[in-house]
Parts: structure tokens; C-alpha cells; sequence
């Protein structure tokens, strides 16, 4: 009897087992397979498998429930030129925008200019240059991250762009997060040299608490650094974080770091063990090739966003929440711009669930809207194309850049 028994349980589990594999198979027309539910690690964190590469789809905006797009010119004058765009954060009612290395601009959410924020010089209240900022809208102030490596300090200002204070940091803070009313500071580590990754601070730059390197690697001689240490995004006010040779992105709670999922790269992912072998420029090279290195990263309601580069590839990953679907992406040429024909896209981050940020220079939007590939487009909404023309006629090649909003469906 217990021989029947089991030889039943063996069969239905054969046969749940089919079933499962057909709808799997089913899926993957569609959509790369990379579910969480294998839990590679402790605490059944949900685990996203990117090791296969060879499964990308190609899509277009629609394919991703978005339903417009929205175009906001930045402001250019000869006090509001911007050299290179850096950080770009949009709050409810204003867009602050990086001019790296220089004074951050502040715009409304037309685009028209309200005012600078700090200025780049030696007297009080100005800095060297500006590393990076962060915004608390509440309190009304912007924190701007001096780049004085000898005597690192944070410059307070009002919004609109009244000196209030500064204060000085740890040293080799390179990028800056706010908590309530505490800055999280992150330190490159660049040389293999850096004890302690994050440093807790509060308003005044007391060090509340110092968080441990977890991923030490051997000194080079000469430092190799990447663009992107560490990615930071914010959701359900709360602040996640994800560092260049971590596969885990972990999640700011209750004055400590809890892991959130994992990014499963398998041998792809950069290693401190690899990174303490650069020792050329060549090294760096081909490491930066070679490896899966993590560009981007947000989340909305509706999914978790990344974008990744490897093996001379652009990947980007989006993993649906509620329908619990994953797409790999091509990203060599971006995202086809099926709404109004314009560019490509590449998401950068999410102003709320419902709008996603990117943005173009002007030149390079003046450049495609003359090419033969948008006058030869047939997107959904040929009005959308017209205004798009208009749009861009209407901008001079130097002009600032264009913020663009891609708005998803409810």
C-alpha cells in the first residue's frame, strides 16, 4: 500500500512537473526567464538568474504599458549653460540638476531656470567643485559634497541657494545619501586602502555609526576607479544600495544595511579578488569589458530596473512585481521609441510609479528628428510625432539638455 502511495505521489509530481516546464517554455517566447524563485541564498532572499545572456528580447516602448511621453526643455541662458550633466534629481515641484564640478541648477518643472545653487570658488559658502548632492525638500535644503580631498565638508544651502552652513566630513567620501535627518556617506575605494565603506553622519557631521568594508581587496599602486562604485536609489522612503563587486542589493532599515534581492551574475560579477589584481590601465580595460558591471538601478511599484554592461554588451533587466515576469534586454541601441518615433531610450531613474526619467542632448535630438530613420517612422501617435519636429526645430545644437518623462500606465 505505501509502495502505491507512493508510486502516485510520484506520478502527480511528474506530471506538475510537465506542466510547469510547458508553462516555463510557454513564457520564454515572451520573456527571458530569470524568476526569483530559486533562493541561491540565506533568508530565501529572492535571487534574479542573469548568468544566461543569450535569452534578451527586443522590445519596444509599448511592449513596456507606456502610454506618453512628455519632453521638458532645460532653460538656456548664459547663466544656466550646463558643460556636462551629472546628477539629476526631480522632486514634486522642481528639477536639480549637476553642472559637474560646478554650482547645482535649480529648475522648475517646465524647465525654466528659478535659480544656482552654491558657486564654485574659494570664499565662504562657495567649494571646489561639486561630487555630488542630495535634496531634503522637507527641511528645505540642499547638501553639495565639496571635492577638497584634504579637508572634505559638506556646504548647506536653502533652496534657493542661501548659504546656511558647512561641515566637515570623513575623508574619501565620494557620494552622498539623505536619511530623515542623517547623510549616509559612501567611500570609493579605489586603492584597496578603505577600512570602512559607510559612514552614518548627521546634520552637523557627527559621525553617528561606521559600517565595515565587506568587500577588501588587495592595495594596488595605482588607483582604479569605476564610474559606478555604488548605485543608490530611493523607494517607499527607503534608501537601497548596491556596491561594484556585491551581487546583493541591500536595503537601509533601522541604522543597518538588510539584504533585499540578489543579482545572480555567477562568474560574470567583478570580484575584489580581480579587482586587487589591476595593475595597468590595460588591466582596467579589459576587466571593465570582460565583466558584468552594474549601471543602473531603480524600482517602482510595478518592477525592479537595472542595466548592466558586459562583454561589450549593454544588458538592462526588468523584473515585473505583481505578474512575476522578467525581461532581458538588448540595450546596444536602447529602447525603440514606438510613441512619437523620437530616440531610442535608456531609463535613468523613477521620478514616481508612474513616470520614468531619461534625458538627451540637444544636439543628438536635433540630429536624429533630421535623420531618415524618424522622418521613415510610423509610431502610435503621429500628432506626438509632429510636436516632437516642432520641438526640436525650435532648439539651438548648444542649447541644454532635454528631460524627457516617459509616463507608464496605471
Amino acid at each position: 500500500m505505501l509502495d502505491q502511495t507512493n508510486n502516485l505521489e510520484n506520478l502527480l509530481v511528474m506530471k506538475i512537473n510537465k506542466i510547469t516546464i510547458l508553462l516555463s517554455l510557454t513564457i520564454s517566447i515572451l520573456f527571458a526567464y530569470c524568476s526569483p524563485s530559486e533562493q541561491k541564498k540565506a533568508n530565501s532572499l529572492p535571487t534574479f538568474d542573469l548568468t544566461d545572456l543569450s535569452k534578451t528580447s527586443i522590445v519596444k516602448l509599448s511592449d513596456l504599458n507606456v502610454k506618453d511621453i512628455d519632453y521638458i526643455p532645460l532653460e538656456t541662458s548664459n547663466t544656466s549653460l550646463i558643460k556636462h550633466t551629472g546628477k539629476i534629481i526631480v522632486s514634486d515641484s522642481d528639477i536639480y540638476v549637476e553642472n559637474y564640478l560646478m554650482a547645482i541648477l535649480r529648475f522648475a518643472k517646465d524647465g525654466k531656470l528659478k535659480n544656482h545653487i552654491g558657486k564654485q570658488g574659494r570664499g565662504p559658502g562657495e567649494f571646489n567643485n561639486t561630487i555630488d548632492f542630495a535634496v531634503d525638500s522637507l527641511l528645505g535644503q540642499v547638501f553639495i559634497l565639496n571635492g577638497n580631498r584634504s579637508n572634505p565638508k559638506i556646504n548647506v544651502y536653502t533652496l534657493s541657494g542661501d548659504f546656511i552652513e558647512s561641515f566637515l566630513i570623513p575623508k574619501h567620501i565620494r557620494h552622498i545619501a539623505r536619511l530623515n535627518d542623517m547623510i549616509l556617506g559612501y567611500r570609493t575605494n579605489t586603492k584597496g586602502i578603505i577600512d570602512s565603506s559607510f559612514v552614518l553622519i548627521n546634520y552637523s557631521g557627527h559621525t553617528i555609526k561606521e559600517f565595515p568594508n565587506r568587500l577588501p581587496f588587495n592595495e594596488v599602486e595605482v588607483p582604479r576607479g569605476f564610474l559606478n562604485e555604488i548605485l543608490q536609489y530611493n523607494y517607499n522612503k527607503k534608501l537601497y544600495t548596491k556596491e561594484l563587486c556585491s551581487d546583493t542589493v541591500f536595503v537601509f532599515e533601522n541604522l543597518n544595511f538588510k539584504p533585499a534581492y540578489i543579482l545572480d551574475f555567477g562568474k560574470k560579477l567583478l570580484s575584489p579578488e580581480v579587482r586587487g589584481g589591476m595593475n595597468s590601465f590595460e588591466d582596467l580595460i579589459q576587466v571593465s569589458t570582460q565583466y558584468c558591471i552594474t549601471r543602473n538601478l531603480f524600482e517602482t511599484n510595478k518592477f525592479i530596473y537595472t542595466d548592466f554592461s558586459c562583454e561589450e554588451h549593454h544588458y538592462a533587466f526588468i523584473s515585473y512585481k505583481n505578474k512575476k515576469e522578467c525581461l532581458l534586454l538588448n540595450m546596444d541601441k536602447g529602447i525603440e521609441n514606438d510613441i512619437d518615433g523620437g530616440p531610442n531610450i535608456w531609463l535613468k531613474t523613477a521620478q514616481d510609479d508612474s513616470t520614468i526619467i531619461c534625458w538627451i542632448n540637444a544636439f543628438e535630438l536635433k540630429q536624429y528628428v533630421h535623420s531618415d530613420e524618424f522622418k521613415n517612422s510610423a509610431p502610435k501617435y503621429p500628432e506626438k510625432k509632429k510636436e516632437l519636429e516642432q520641438l526640436a526645430n525650435s532648439l539651438n545644437e548648444n542649447d541644454n539638455p532635454v528631460l524627457i518623462l516617459v509616463k507608464l500606465k496605471e
